[in-house]
């Protein structure tokens, strides 16, 4: 039995520095993006927001408990974020805000290291293609990581991404039960990871049944809400102002109440889209599309938004496999990643620091666009091109089928199988 040295951490023999260090150097740089983003003896900027949500939820205020985002709308912040955060208040007292801000960044690269490890590659050539994505694509990850964290301080938006990670991983291990609990558990958290619902198709039969049965539990965690209080569903509306920088300000929508169909725009196209690409057998995609979508219809414009699509873009590219050798070499750069930090991290008014005749618009064009464009692109892959199944034990369905032999492509011959072989049809 061969000792793989590569997931203890050390790397494989002559295997170049960086595909060595690789952990250790996001770990030095997420320790000094921490150091510059945290501000001791002063919380996070919505702090206050999420502390209050916590103890109107278990503090028997008239305001509180069930009737809590009813009365509230303004904390949109989910059960389980709340709950998370009023346990630890327990403990950490007065320092909860640092103990939360230091939890969300002890979350960040064992995340990284799921969704690297999310695909067995077969060559040294494909592990090495895979660290760059994650090496390079984390540097951009660390810092939006980090301003949900700490600089914002929400939670939620860091237990999303978490557990759209987990999600991941379930489907490219074959677990219907864990990938439906990663979407509850995320949905429980922040109702954004509704988005994450059209995985689900990826398995048919029991199986889906069995993902849908867990992913059912993220509605079940907001239903007593809603019975005590109708106006909960109310409260799911934009309760912002369309900012100066979200992209709906293309549109003369600047300082307007958003429109109340928004949300519905911002749930049902992902879930329809989400949906087709499942089909199509680009599941990879699925997070991508709708985060993006989100952010770049979003009435807001802030920068905690950033960490979804970045963690979603570099999954994307991390689950996907090209054979050609140019787009081999061209998909071992986390383009998507670095196109969404330059839409969605960098602060508006950055161009005209740089150059001080850039306008504002050139900041509100790239949130809107580029999600769009990756988006886009996300869809319009050809399904034949993409990586089908992670290198998983098959299935039963699997192996009571005919064989049939899988050509192998030039890189990679193992990696790829047919799609049919990857939907779980075991009664």
């Amino acid at each position: 039995m061969r000792l793989d040295v590569d997931n203890l951490g050390m790397g494989r023999p002559g295997s170049p520095w960086w595909y060595r260090l690789r952990w250790v150097v996001l770990a030095a740089w997420t320790a000094i993006c921490f150091g510059l983003c945290v501000r001791p003896g002063r919380p996070g900027i919505d702090w206050s927001t999420v502390n209050r949500g916590a103890h109107l939820l278990t503090g028997g205020h008239s305001a509180g408990g069930l009737h809590l985002y009813a009365r509230d709308p303004s904390i949109q912040i989910g059960p389980l974020t709340l709950g998370a955060v009023r346990f630890i208040e327990l403990f950490a007292g007065r320092h909860a805000a640092m103990a939360v801000a230091l939890i969300g960044t002890a979350l960040l690269l064992p995340a990284l290291a799921g969704l690297e490890r999310a695909v067995r590659f077969t060559t040294d050539d494909a592990h090495q293609r895979a660290a760059k994505l994650t090496l390079i694509g984390g540097l951009f990850v660390v810092p939006a990581w980090l301003q949900a964290t700490v600089v914002y301080a929400h939670p939620d938006d860091v237990l999303v991404a978490v557990f759209t990670v987990g999600a991941l991983i379930a489907v490219a291990r074959r677990r219907p039960a864990l990938l439906g609990l990663m979407v509850a558990l995320g949905i429980a958290a922040k109702p954004t990871a509704l988005v994450l619902v059209p995985l689900v198709f990826i398995f048919s039969g029991r199986s889906r049944a069995t993902a849908a049965s867990f992913a059912a539990l993220g509605i079940a965690a907001w239903l007593p809400f809603v019975v005590a209080d109708r106006a909960t569903l109310l409260a799911s509306h934009p309760q912002t102002l369309v900012q100066p920088h979200s992209g709906l300000s293309l549109f003369g929508l600047a300082g307007t109440p958003a429109p109340t169909v928004l949300r519905l725009a911002q749930f049902g196209l992902p879930l329809v889209i989400g949906w087709l690409v499942v089909r199509r057998g680009q599941w990879a995609a699925v997070p991508l599309i709708g985060y993006g979508l989100r952010v770049a219809i979003d009435p807001g414009d802030f920068a905690y938004y950033a960490v979804g699509v970045l963690v979603a873009a570099l999954a994307w590219q991390l689950l996907r496999d090209e054979r050609q050798p140019f787009t081999r070499w061209a998909w071992s750069i986390p383009w998507a990643v670095v196109a969404a930090s330059i839409a969605l991290s960098v602060p508006a008014g950055l161009g005209r620091f740089i150059h001080p005749h850039v306008p504002s618009t050139a900041q509100i064009v790239l949130r809107l666009v580029v999600p769009l464009l990756v988006v886009g692109y996300a869809v319009w892959v050809s399904p034949d091109r993409g990586r089908r199944v992670p290198c998983a034990a098959p299935l039963a369905a699997d192996r009571q089928r005919p064989a049939h032999p899988v050509p192998a492509g030039p890189a990679d011959g193992a990696a790829a199988l047919p799609h049919a072989a990857f939907v779980a049809r075991a009664e």
